[in-house]
């Protein structure tokens, strides 16, 4: 059986009825004025489009790497920092970094935390992204996703199981 391919993007763009996705709105603004030459090899095709007027590299020394391929945040966490550290190693001014929730695997043993959901990941990420000189969280992971449904019955961004763009997201800046 052939496996089925599903434009998540236009899913999660057609259900939300957005004509961008809000986050990589974001990241497309705080990245514009700083002309940065990036590397858009882990990047999901929707905001490497929305900065395609920007030098694409794939060379060892880009100032930027976007990690956002949401197939990513299937690999074991373990693997997921590494990549971010090798990343941001290589990079000149940092990196920006997407996972999703509903993926994460975590091969890591963590003392245990008593906290939400949303406690355990930030502080998760946070320990293992400390090589990092300047961190800025934007995640939204919302621990009673049912609870806090729109008005309208819609889920919300960061309801892990509904919202296909990646919900965890950081800037690590050298």
């Amino acid at each position: 059986m052939a496996k089925r391919y599903h434009d998540w993007y236009k899913l999660q763009k057609d259900y939300q009825g957005w004509q961008n996705i809000n986050p990589d709105m974001v990241v497309t603004e705080i990245l514009q004025p700083l002309n940065l030459k990036i590397n858009f090899d882990y990047c999901h095709y929707g905001l490497k489009d929305m900065l395609n007027t920007y030098q694409c590299v794939n060379n060892e020394n880009p100032d930027f790497y976007i990690i956002t391929d949401i197939e990513l945040s299937k690999k074991p966490l373990s693997e997921l920092f590494s990549l971010y550290r090798d990343c941001y190693n290589k990079s000149c001014v940092g990196i920006y970094i997407a996972a999703l929730s509903y993926y994460l695997e975590s091969d890591i043993v963590v003392p245990p935390i008593n906290d939400a959901y949303s406690k355990t990941i930030s502080e998760v990420f946070k320990k293992n992204l400390d090589f990092a000189t300047r961190i800025e969280e934007y995640s939204t992971v919302i621990d009673y996703p049912i609870a806090v449904a729109n008005s309208n019955g819609s889920m919300k961004e960061g309801a892990n199981y509904i919202f296909v763009h990646p919900n965890i997201k950081y800037f690590l800046w050298k």
